[in-house]
């Protein structure tokens, strides 16, 4: 959110008291924390971290594919301008289960997958060590 208001807490177990960047314009920090205190054995202590800068993360634009149509009824087309030999995709709930996986053979490649459920999907193209999500739509 705009304008961060300090300390962030979370009840009695933890508190964020500043951003390193001195700003309050975001909260610039927690991916996937669980913060638990069924398992304390020690008095709570304070700690202090620091997040560098990301360095190294690039845009992977080497791998692009469209799916047509999307929004669609289950039958689309997958469209890969480079293709491998080891190009695979995966479609996954919202819940982050697989619940379908094909390797792509075909630079357009049409999928049936009409007997799903309709909704949100995620599908990831992994080809030659990356992968790339995008969103299906399954009305």
């Amino acid at each position: 959110t705009t304008n961060a208001s300090y300390p962030y807490n979370y009840g009695n177990v933890a508190s964020i008291t500043s951003a390193s960047t001195g700003s309050t314009d975001f909260y610039f920090f927690f991916y996937n924390w669980d913060i638990s205190t069924i398992s304390c054995y020690s008095d709570m202590q304070e700690a202090v971290v620091y997040v560098d800068n990301c360095t190294n993360i690039t845009n992977n634009t080497a791998l692009e594919f469209s799916i047509s149509p999307n929004p669609n009824n289950g039958t689309f087309d997958i469209v890969m301008p480079i293709l491998y030999e080891n190009t695979a995709i995966e479609i996954l709930d919202l819940s982050g289960k697989i619940i379908f996986s094909e390797k792509l053979s075909l630079k357009k490649q049409r999928l049936d997958i009409n007997n799903i459920s309709r909704g949100i999907y995620l599908i990831s193209v992994h080809q030659n060590g990356n992968t790339k999500p995008e969103k299906l739509i399954i009305k």
